[in-house]
């Protein structure tokens, strides 16, 4: 019982947000208050009788680390914190009625939209008390629009999976899956029971997402062979909206043809993936494993992590076969053994390869069906080696007869693979062919439909930007702070001035606001989130389009239709504070909050720098954020309205670590730590902006100094 938690204030640090609200919810259930500020020794954050709990996430960083152990407070890892649960006498006698809240617990699926299922997202997660391994049973009972019902029970063992006492999950079977997805809408009520228990329950509306064109379908099991042309050609519409694109080559002779690839190609898909709301990583290992890594046999390992990570493979090939074991007992040879040995430990199938090289090895794993991602292969003109300067024409020519033989052999299987295979002449032909391919693929699986609304087409800039905001963020936690203090005055009955996020360019203004309205929105999912990015389209620069769009997008959220909105900017500035009164008019309304990014690149038009077109203050369940350089002008006026100010400040060392060590994990790159901390002690590394583009360029500088080291 001294583990227990009942009556703790508990603090989670570390976590992704999903896991971070499980594990809030299991906490509150078992009797704990949940604070999102770390306890310190002038503030205990009223931790009541059972004191203060840190609970210590798999993301958790150094500072983050040392300022929980110096808390007044137990620190406890995930592990722990189960088994505090498990302590906890839960302070119900009778169990509360488990949520539908429809979350995936995937970590492979980088979004979670609450109340929504598709066929990537077929789980719900149970949010409750009084869960029992082996007891609990649950019935599902749903009724579609069309007046349709349907029944399903689980038991554990079997679809339902029971985590802890406050957390189960429910696995939908295909048939199930399948007859929820014919109706758009279903209200599902969720019974739940214990063997001899009670039997207590749960309603919730539940949101089917279907494919955008055509219906929606179920993966029914077909081998990869049959499927391995769809996935290389249209296939269905994908639910994830990030692409991850890896690169498998020898390096040597490969530079030129990567460097086009990275530098030529990759831009232009990045354009192409932002208007289709997506994003898109490039993996390219040739830098980003550190030399303590090679030497520890690790490249192989990290390689194969991120072939199965990645969703999207281009292959090339030359005349060289690349790093294998020659059967000369060489140093080279020795290590290319003990990389395939650690590689093999986590990779089984790798054992059977061990007379290949480390290309072949990973293109073995796309041939033979291990890993199954669509897959594109060029195989470069053997007269090409004819157009290098003598001086460099070793590092192009086969390394021997011996490797002749097997790098011939790889190419026979490639081409009568079923994989696409594109024959080229030089690097620049790459530019064409590696657009048209990839470019195809994502006109297959992420359609744009012509049938899409013009509010529709409007609001997809905002989203693919707010996306992009969202990558790799390192949260600040003292500015989160600050708006949800000032948003649990939203239901006060008064009315509210904005808050005004002030701070000069690249301070991290956007990232900031993009990822408190995204975990705002997974919090309180009752509620509306209007989100807008000056600058992020044509017509996002002009005020009176900013209301328009505003009083557009709330009437769909309201339900309201053909709502009656001005066409003049002095009509809609004078329309607007009404319109809000109306939205928010009754107690069941939802609360709204406005988000609106970069007021300073607004066209100032009819006087919009001075803000004359927005209410002074907002109603009562409506709250403002807005974001804006130290714009004079602007500053004035947020004075004159006597707006909350909240100043960001450059980066901490710490969070710079932080944000270089993020970055580079999701690009499948290392640094050493002597690396890093160059890079944050330097005084420009404290501007986000300034950061995220020196990281984006440093891959260019370490291959020329690679490149110059081996001249």
């Amino acid at each position: 019982d001294k583990m227990a938690l009942r009556g703790s204030a508990v603090c989670f640090v570390g976590f992704e947000a999903v896991r971070k609200k499980q594990l809030a919810n299991a906490a509150t259930a078992a009797g704990a208050t949940v604070t999102y500020i770390m306890p310190s020794a002038a503030r205990t954050q009223g931790g009541g009788a059972g004191g203060c709990v840190v609970v210590l996430g798999p993301h958790v960083s150094q500072y983050e680390l040392e300022r929980a152990h110096r808390a007044p407070a137990r620190v406890l890892d995930e592990g722990q914190f189960e088994a505090a649960l498990a302590a906890t006498v839960p302070p119900q006698t009778t169990p509360a009625a488990p949520q539908c809240v429809a979350e995936t617990l995937t970590p492979e699926v980088s979004r979670a939209l609450p109340c929504t299922l598709s066929p990537h997202e077929p789980e719900l997660c149970l949010l409750g008390a009084r869960f029992e391994p082996g007891r609990t049973r649950v019935r599902l009972s749903a009724e579609a629009a069309s007046g349709q019902r349907w029944t399903h029970e689980a038991r554990e063992a079997g679809e339902l999976r029971v985590a802890c006492a406050s957390v189960a999950v429910l696995t939908l079977p295909a048939a199930v899956l399948r007859s929820l997805l014919a109706s758009p809408f279903c209200d599902v009520r969720v019974d739940a029971s214990n063997d001899g228990g009670a039997t207590w329950g749960a309603a919730a509306s539940v949101k089917v997402v279907q494919a955008a064109e055509g219906p929606a379908r179920v993966p029914d099991g077909d081998s990869c062979t049959e499927r391995r042309q769809e996935r290389a050609g249209a296939g269905e519409v994908q639910e994830s909206r990030e692409l991850r694109v890896f690169i498998s080559s020898p390096f040597r002779d490969m530079q030129n043809d990567r460097d086009v690839v990275a530098k030529v190609v990759v831009p232009k898909l990045r354009k192409l993936c932002q208007q289709r709301d997506i994003t898109l990583t490039y993996v390219d290992l040739r830098w980003g494993v550190t030399a303590n890594q090679s030497q520890l046999a690790a490249s192989l390992l990290m390689c194969l992590r991120e072939l199965q990570k990645s969703n999207l493979v281009i292959g090339f090939l030359g005349d060289r076969y690349g790093w294998c074991d020659t059967g000369q007992g060489n140093s080279d040879d020795e290590l290319v053994r003990k990389t395939i040995e650690v590689a093999a430990q986590k990779f089984p199938y790798v054992q059977k390869l061990a007379d290949r090289s480390i290309t072949e090895i990973e293109m073995q794993a796309l041939l033979s069906n291990v890993v199954e991602t669509p897959t594109w292969f060029y195989l470069r003109d053997p007269h090409y080696v004819d157009t290098v300067s003598p001086l460099d024409r070793h590092n192009f020519l086969s390394e021997s007869p011996f490797h002749t033989r097997k790098v011939n052999q790889l190419k026979d299987q490639i081409r009568t693979s079923g994989f696409p295979v594109r024959d080229y002449k030089a690097p620049a032909d790459l530019d064409k062919l590696v657009t048209e391919d990839i470019a195809g693929w994502i006109d297959a699986n992420f359609p744009t439909s012509s049938t899409q609304t013009p509010a529709i087409k409007e609001t997809a800039p905002h989203k693919a930007y707010s996306r992009l905001m969202r990558y790799c963020y390192v949260p600040r936690e003292r500015y989160h702070y600050v708006l949800d203090k000032h948003l649990l005055q939203q239901n006060s009955s008064t009315s509210l001035p904005a808050v005004a996020v002030v701070g000069p360019p690249g301070s991290g203004k956007s990232a900031l606001l993009a990822n408190y309205a995204n975990r705002y929105a997974m919090h309180h999912p009752e509620n509306i989130v209007f989100e807008h990015y000056v600058n992020c389209s044509d017509t996002s620069v002009d005020a009176g389009n900013v209301l328009r769009r505003c009083m557009r997008e709330l009437s769909s959220r309201l339900g309201w239709k053909d709502p009656q909105i001005p066409a003049g900017p002095e009509e809609l500035s004078q329309e607007f504070p009404a319109f809000l009164e109306r939205a928010v008019a009754t107690d069941s309304s939802p609360g709204i909050l406005l988000v609106i990014d970069g007021l300073n690149n607004l066209e100032d038009r009819d006087n919009a720098l001075d803000l004359l077109w927005l209410p002074r203050k907002f109603p009562a369940k409506v709250s403002a954020i807005f974001s804006t350089t130290e714009e004079p002008r602007l500053l004035e006026a947020i004075t004159n309205r006597k707006w909350e100010v909240l100043h960001l400040k450059p980066l901490n060392p710490w969070d710079r670590v932080n944000y270089i060590r993020r970055y580079l994990d999701h690009h499948s790159k290392k640094l050493t730590e002597q690396q890093e901390f160059a890079i944050s002690e330097s005084a420009l590394s404290s501007n986000p902006l300034w950061l995220k583009v020196f990281l984006d360029d440093i891959s260019c500088a370490l291959l020329e100094c690679e490149r110059a080291s081996h001249q």
